[in-house]
C-alpha cells in the first residue's frame, strides 16, 4: 500500500525495501530433533 497517498493511490502496490536472504536466514535444526524425527534433513550449508 502508498501510505504517502490519498483516496484510490492508497491502495497502489509499491515496494518498501529490496530484500534478499542468505545463508544466515536457514538456521540448522538441532540434532535431537532430527534423530526423533527421521523426516527431516538438515539445512544446505551445515
Amino acid at each position: 500500500m502508498n501510505v504517502n497517498a490519498d483516496g484510490n493511490d492508497f491502495f497502489t502496490r509499491t515496494q518498501v525495501v529490496d530484500r534478499y536472504f542468505d545463508r544466515q536466514y536457514f538456521f540448522p535444526i538441532p540434532q535431537g530433533e532430527i534423530d526423533i524425527d527421521k523426516n527431516l534433513v538438515q539445512n544446505i550449508g551445515y
